[in-house]
């Protein structure tokens, strides 16, 4: 059976009334509240109909204005790919590429080559400051597309209003509605990290990490009991670290974590914890890895594949994120159908003398 949701019911009359003349060049229609009323729909459901007929190239809506059926010349003006600007909005930025921290510098140079390669360049800039006036940008055709770095709460309603005047956007690592997203798998990339330390004789992993809610710590959870293969009613609380950010006694309570768990032979730690870990070892003189094996996550500028340290790495894709990005926005340019679900790439896991099988344990059951 072939469903239609309802706004792609109202976006085919809407459609159909503007080509007929019904809602003739130049006509403002009325306030959405008021016009979904009218239509007998809600008020989302005309948002979505009207976010359609933006990016059919029928109808522009002006902050502030309104929204205007537009003229036939202007419906009939192609959009092209292959020219133009992508800007990539970071929510900070330095102003200088190689001041920029590796996380950033990685999706940088990752868009920017796949940009160069379909005949496009790429702009970085800050959210909070390079945000103004991007419809006028887009219209004057300064910018052919707007890539969003963990966009920022406070400028979510801008995307939306870019969205629905049919800017093509894409969000890395957050999600909304009618908007390409693209983010790492990480539930998958932690699995794949603890799957991996199983596999070659690990019971007992401790995972480090910044835990900001309890969203993201139950994720977590449900995380760690997919690679203990643990049951729902199963207590793994005891292998998860939930630390604070940039806290001095952080290493502090690694240390105890270690002291209290003596069966402990693995740890995941994220990068953002990365300082103190290694705080850690140089207090405790661990031996690494006859008697604690590491995988740390996601780079920085303190540790990457690059650095002297020998610690297995799981990181994030951002290189494989940037090359999604700019493709989900030259469907959009080119009217291809995008996805509705967000994009989610697996991450990588790089394998150094970090790991090896658990050999000695520091105590006995």
């Amino acid at each position: 059976m072939n469903l239609e949701f309802k706004k792609d019911i109202l976006f085919r009359e809407l459609k159909q009334d503007i080509l007929s003349g019904v809602f003739p060049p130049g006509y403002r229609f009325p306030p959405e509240l008021e016009f979904a009323k009218r239509k007998g729909v809600s008020f989302q459901t005309l948002r979505s109909a009207l976010g359609m007929l933006c990016a059919s190239g029928l109808i522009a809506r002006i902050p502030g204005k309104g929204t205007f059926v537009l003229d036939a010349a202007s419906r009939s003006k192609p959009k092209t790919a292959g020219t133009g600007t992508i800007l990539l909005l970071f929510p900070e930025y330095c102003g200088t590429p190689g001041d920029s921290p590796l996380f950033d510098r990685e999706l940088m140079l990752s868009v920017m080559n796949e940009a160069y390669l379909r005949g496009s360049k790429m702009i970085p800039g800050n959210q909070k400051h390079d945000a103004e006036h991007l419809l006028e940008r887009f219209q004057r055709g300064e910018i052919s597309g707007i890539i969003w770095d963990r966009l920022l709460p406070e400028k979510r309603d801008l995307a939306a209003v870019l969205r629905d005047n049919g800017v093509p956007q894409a969000l890395v690592n957050r999600k909304m509605e009618g908007i390409p997203s693209i983010s790492c798998d990480y539930p998958a990339a932690l699995r794949q990290a603890g799957r991996f330390l199983r596999t070659i004789g690990h019971q007992n992993i401790l995972l480090i990490d910044f835990l900001p809610t309890r969203d993201v710590y139950r994720q977590r959870e449900q995380t760690l009991r997919e690679i203990f293969l643990y049951e729902e009613d199963q207590d793994v609380s005891e292998f998860i670290l939930s630390l604070p950010k940039s806290d001095p006694s952080n290493w502090y309570r690694i240390a105890k974590a270690w002291q209290q768990n003596p069966r402990l032979t693995a740890m995941i730690v994220s990068s953002i914890h990365y300082p103190a870990f290694q705080k850690f070892m140089e207090e405790t003189q661990i031996a690494v890895p006859r008697e604690l094996s590491v995988i740390v996550w996601g780079e920085s500028d303190l540790f990457s594949r690059k650095s002297p340290q020998g610690y297995t790495i799981l990181t994030e894709p951002r290189r494989a994120v940037g090359v999604k990005a700019v493709e989900q926005l030259f469907h959009i340019l080119k009217g291809k159908t995008i996805s509705k679900e967000p994009i989610m790439l697996d991450g990588e896991l790089i394998l150094r003398k970090g790991c090896a099988l658990p050999r000695t344990t520091k105590g006995k059951d």
